[in-house]
């Protein structure tokens, strides 16, 4: 499971890659090697993984640095010479890759489950030079040019070169596509152009203890 956003917990992300973790635990059938990121600048506390009742068999945080500078160009640049192309925040995946490449070698994987945009490129890499069946998960719309009409107006995106090489990897290489809802599946299916046997609609995990249900 390669989820950037996942572990330390500092975002609406993380919450829901940490409930999906805490789920599959729960289940007891899954076997799992998690690769998340932290921001090298960024001091928010965060809970260990056995206080949120997580096992997983390894964990391995990449630290990455999310500011324009030289080291982080030089990191896109990388990027592009290993997967063809580039996108903002894309440098993580070229950090990410030696270990993942380490854990391909040592492991004989079922599945390689990504976890929206910084992990993209690492599930399209190791499904095509490895055949490594890839399930690759959305939480927004992606690439950036497929957000709604309002945001794309706010950003003044056009679509490039990298749009449509993100679209093409997502048609040809993906195994399953999971949407957190239909709308969202919906809408990107009209770009992905891939059939729904392709995709499947798991809504955010909600575990008991995580909700109070309000009385009249």
């Amino acid at each position: 499971m390669i989820a950037p956003g996942s572990f330390p917990v500092t975002s609406a992300e993380c919450i829901v890659n940490i409930k999906l973790l805490q789920a599959m635990t729960r289940c007891g059938q899954f076997e799992i090697d998690l690769v998340s990121k932290a921001i090298n600048w960024q001091n928010y506390p965060s809970d260990s993984m056995e206080s949120l009742n997580i096992r997983i068999k390894s964990h391995t945080i990449i630290v990455a640095d999310n500011k324009l500078n030289l080291k982080t160009r030089l990191e896109h640049i990388k990027c592009f010479l290993l997967f063809g192309t580039v996108y903002n925040g894309a440098h993580w995946a070229a950090k990410a890759f030696p270990c993942i490449k380490s854990l391909v070698k040592k492991n004989r994987y079922d599945y390689i489950l990504t976890k929206n945009e910084s992990s993209f490129l690492l599930g399209y890499y190791f499904k095509r030079h490895h055949g490594i069946k890839w399930i690759a998960t959305w939480h927004d719309p992606f690439p950036r040019i497929l957000y709604p009409d309002a945001y794309i107006r706010y950003w003044n995106l056009k679509p490039g070169f990298s749009d449509s090489k993100c679209i093409r990897i997502i048609r040809e290489y993906t195994d399953n596509n999971v949407f957190p809802n239909e709308r969202l599946r919906d809408h990107l299916l009209k770009t992905f152009d891939i059939p729904l046997s392709r995709t499947t609609v798991i809504p955010h995990v909600v575990l008991d203890g995580h909700y109070s249900q309000r009385k009249k």
